[in-house]
C-alpha cells in the first residue's frame, strides 16, 4: 500500500512539474508590429551613441491593455534599455495578439 502511494505521489509530482514548465512557443511578429516596436526604439535616441553593434533578440508580449511588457532579451548590456524603452507602451493592436509572447530581433548599430 505504500508502494502504492508513494507511486502516485512520484506521478502527482512528475505530471505537475512538466506542464509548470511546458514552453510556451512565440509567435513571430506581423510586420505592423515589427514598425510600432521599432518605432517606439527610434523615437527614444537610446542607442544614438552606442558603444557596440549587436543583434538582440527582444521577447516580449501585449496585455489586454495593449501595452508591450519585455520578458527577456539575449543581451545583458542593453537589456534594462530596452525594457524602460519599451514597458508598458501602449501599441495598436487587434484582439488576437494579446496574451501572446513575440520575439523580435533588433540590431544595434554604431554611427
Amino acid at each position: 500500500m505504500k508502494t502504492l502511494k508513494a507511486f502516485f505521489l512520484i506521478a502527482a509530482f512528475s505530471i505537475s512539474f512538466f506542464t509548470a514548465n511546458a514552453a510556451i512557443e512565440p509567435v513571430k511578429t506581423t510586420a505592423d508590429l515589427q514598425t510600432q516596436v521599432s518605432d517606439l526604439i527610434l523615437a527614444s535616441d537610446a542607442f544614438e551613441f552606442a558603444e557596440k553593434e549587436a543583434l538582440i533578440n527582444v521577447k516580449f508580449m501585449i496585455t489586454s491593455d495593449s501595452q508591450v511588457i519585455v520578458i527577456s532579451t539575449s543581451d545583458d548590456q542593453y537589456d534594462n534599455t530596452l525594457k524602460s524603452i519599451l514597458n508598458y507602451k501602449e501599441l495598436d493592436i487587434t484582439e488576437e495578439m494579446v496574451g501572446k509572447t513575440y520575439i523580435l530581433p533588433v540590431r544595434i548599430t554604431k554611427k
